[in-house]
């Protein structure tokens, strides 16, 4: 992480003859790889452009992640509807020879893929 702030072009500086910009604020800030935290001299605009141009990278990210899960959970659900439709086919046969109304003497076309 750098430091935004410009103090010498500052034009809100300039219009000031004592003190810092209105705008000009200090941090600490300590990444995952060092322990010791490091002092940030921002500007607040800036660092606000930045802070969203960050976020909106991540929300896009997640906006992507979400429509990539939507199609698998589309198959998920296509393979699902696959599944108990075989599964009620097949348990209205097996009731069907319980009950008597279909025999298994009947024939029954060849199969194609022999």
């Amino acid at each position: 992480m750098e430091d935004t702030a410009n103090c010498k072009e500052c034009p809100l500086k300039k219009l000031k003859d004592k003190g810092k910009c209105p705008n000009y604020i200090e941090n600490w800030w300590t990444s995952d790889e060092e322990e010791k935290p490091v002092l940030i001299k921002d500007c607040a605009p800036i660092r606000t452009l930045l802070m969203l141009q960050d976020l909106y990278n991540k929300i896009f990210g997640m906006q992507r992640q979400q429509a990539e899960l939507c199609g698998q959970l589309h198959n998920l659900s296509q393979g699902l509807r696959i599944i108990a439709k075989e599964y009620l086919e097949t348990k209205d046969v097996i009731e069907l020879k319980k009950s008597g109304l279909l025999k298994d003497d009947i024939p029954t076309l060849p199969d194609s893929s022999s």
